[in-house]
């Protein structure tokens, strides 16, 4: 994935929304951007999906989805921001990454 250069809104905003990353110190959350959006994807209230938008350019924010892992977007999250995103239609959603055995 594309490494992105942070301007001063970005960084104040990862930092609040560093809490939806619990079990790290706030410093740690902000090692792994893409993970920390998707968390936001997942877990963040509407403002902070809302200002995620705003802050983050769409494409940089499509990649961090089509790059995530297994097991961190649960389904619900996951058909929305496709939709909201990617502009798919209904049944164009891919199936949510799965691990293999």
């Amino acid at each position: 994935m594309k490494e992105i250069i942070l301007n001063d809104l970005q960084k104040e905003y990862l930092l609040s929304v560093a809490h939806l990353v619990w079990w790290e110190k706030q410093e740690a959350a902000l090692n792994d951007i893409p993970f920390l959006l998707r968390q936001v994807m997942v877990y963040g209230n509407l403002q902070e999906c809302i200002n995620m938008e705003k802050l983050f350019p769409k494409d940089y924010l499509c990649a961090v989805l089509k790059d995530a892992p297994c097991g961190q977007m649960n389904a619900r999250s996951w058909h929305c921001w496709h939709y909201r995103l990617l502009d798919c239609n209904l049944g164009e959603v891919p199936p949510l990454p799965a691990r293999f055995l």
